[in-house]
């Protein structure tokens, strides 16, 4: 079973703040974490001590049950992150889950769903390694109700580079740009209803505007999930009409980085 994680709280809070913020670059602001570039990090000025990311989210029935970083070290530099959310900015706090990142690529997890103004992630003290962050997700996911109907190759991939020739075509050089995924997602026999009242507004307001997301193409595994986009190229989806009109096929074609380490 999958899902689609575009919902962010941490994009849409009232305020968000570190604990500590790296004072020597102000290229590491926590405002980072929202500005969906893995490329672009919040950064601590230590290793030492716990780390908070905390948000104010302005309303008290906002609601989460899905999490994921993109762009981050935080295998490297500890051991378990928590999500955490309060009613009365951590003077109680609840725990929704704790997860071990198993390497620095993109990581998701799915809880049990908790409705709370405060919510924050809790980094506990790592070791001499100095944690960074590129994208923070939280917030409440869209389930695919079916699994793809078709093989699932989910490491597919292309090679990007550019390349230059002589006037008599003799190689001057490539430039290797990276890997990129490119994946045609078919799901078989969804709901009608689904479609048209789950789906569709998160297509119109998010994945048809080519806005990255995280495709986590199989739940029970933390690292099998990816920092996507529809192609913008072809930003469309197709469903087919089964012979029960209550159930149609859905497909989308989805691009994104390969991630190395």
């Amino acid at each position: 079973m999958g899902c689609i994680l575009w919902n962010n709280l941490f994009a849409t809070s009232t305020a968000l703040s570190a604990s500590t913020t790296d004072p020597t670059d102000t290229s590491f602001n926590v405002l980072n974490v929202i500005d969906m570039r893995p490329y672009t990090f919040w950064r601590p000025d230590t290793a030492t001590g716990v780390k908070y990311i905390t948000i104010d989210t302005g309303q008290t029935t906002s609601v989460a049950d899905a999490f994921a970083v993109v762009g981050h070290n935080l295998s490297s530099a500890s051991s378990v992150i928590a999500i955490q959310h309060s009613s009365d900015n951590f003077g109680t706090i609840t725990t929704a889950s704790t997860i071990t990142p198993p390497d620095n690529k993109a990581f998701g997890t799915l809880f049990s769903s908790a409705v709370n103004r405060y919510w924050r992630i809790a980094i506990p003290q790592p070791t001499t390694v100095k944690p960074y962050i590129g994208v923070i997700l939280l917030g409440e996911k869209l389930t695919i109700p079916r699994n793809e109907g078709k093989a699932i190759n989910p490491e597919a991939h292309i090679a990007i580079s550019e390349g230059a020739d002589s006037k008599t075509l003799q190689p001057l050089g490539v430039i290797n740009r990276g890997k990129q995924r490119r994946l045609q997602v078919n799901i078989s026999a969804v709901g009608t209803t689904w479609i048209n009242e789950s789906f569709l507004p998160v297509w119109d307001n998010h994945l048809s505007l080519s806005k990255p997301f995280l495709w986590h193409w199989n739940t029970a595994v933390s690292s099998a999930c990816y920092y996507m986009q529809i192609d913008p190229k072809s930003a469309n989806y197709v469903t087919s009409y089964l012979d029960d009109t209550n159930y149609r096929n859905l497909t989308m074609s989805m691009i994104g980085r390969k991630e190395d380490t």
